[in-house]
């Protein structure tokens, strides 16, 4: 026999309450509707579930074992609200983000988890890509969100910008560099040195290529091509290399004895 779980939460409100006007103003009905409902249930078991020859009338066993049942949903249905409540206003949920590997590890990294402090029933997945990888990403519902330079924003009516930070990028190095100690440093003086290379075609190499032939200069000598911040940051720390890095990324290599050479550089 199937029974209403509607009137198995009225049954846990009349119990816990011990009337059935408490009840009703708890459930948001009225005392005749919900006397309704419990006699039509009595009619279909043909038991009573309430010693009506009381004042109040008192539960019996098996109006107690149902109404125990009623709490449960109602219980499951009020947390099932609050979830609902709290995925609507971003408190839960999954958040899949894509972004370039130095931008993703030292930058958007630490914001996440500030978001995710006040927030611990969101799941954060992120993941690495370039600008064509994060637009697919997109596109195919992989991912929810892509960081990318603002200049390589394609026009898309299906897709949504918003501008996050500034950036610029610089010439990137240990702390105890030979170069830090000149007052003017040239572009002989840099070239002088190896530089350690983004993949070939991500911004961050296309950035590099534009800024140096802006510089007038033909051609770097490349020690290292790498697609970890990690590697970047350790070939730095360990050489007189150079790194072409947005500035957010070296500020966020401070205490780890990375700093940036003080030269113009073209925008």
């Amino acid at each position: 026999m199937d029974v209403n779980s509607r009137v198995l939460e009225i049954l846990a409100a009349v119990v816990s309450e011990k009337s059935f006007s408490a009840a009703a103003a708890k459930l948001g009905s009225s005392q005749p509707a919900i006397s309704r409902d419990i006699k039509l249930l009595e009619e279909r078991l043909g038991l009573s579930l309430f010693d009506r020859t009381q004042r109040p009338p008192e539960p019996t066993e098996l109006c107690l074992s149902l109404a125990d049942e009623g709490q449960l949903i109602s219980d499951s249905a009020r947390a099932a609200r609050l979830k609902l409540i709290a995925f609507r206003s971003g408190e839960s949920g999954t958040l899949r983000m894509i972004g370039p590997p130095f931008f993703m590890d030292h930058v958007a990294t630490p914001m996440l988890a500030r978001f995710q402090r006040d927030r611990p029933d969101v799941q954060i997945i992120v993941s690495h890509g370039y600008v064509s990888d994060a637009y697919a990403s997109i596109r195919r519902g992989r991912d929810d969100l892509a960081l990318c330079p603002v200049e390589l924003v394609q026009s898309d009516k299906d897709i949504e910008f918003y501008p996050l930070i500034p950036a610029r990028n610089v010439i990137a190095c240990r702390a105890g560099h030979p170069l830090l100690r000149r007052q003017n440093v040239l572009l002989e003086d840099i070239l002088a040195y190896p530089w350690i290379s983004a993949p070939e075609r991500s911004p961050l190499w296309h950035d590099f290529q534009t800024t140096m032939r802006k510089l007038g200069a033909n051609s770097a000598k490349i020690g290292v091509e790498t697609t970890t911040s990690a590697s970047v940051s350790n070939y730095l720390l360990m050489t007189d290399h150079l790194a072409f890095l947005p500035h957010n990324v070296v500020l966020a290599l401070a205490r780890q004895g990375i700093t940036a050479l003080e030269i113009d550089l073209p925008t």
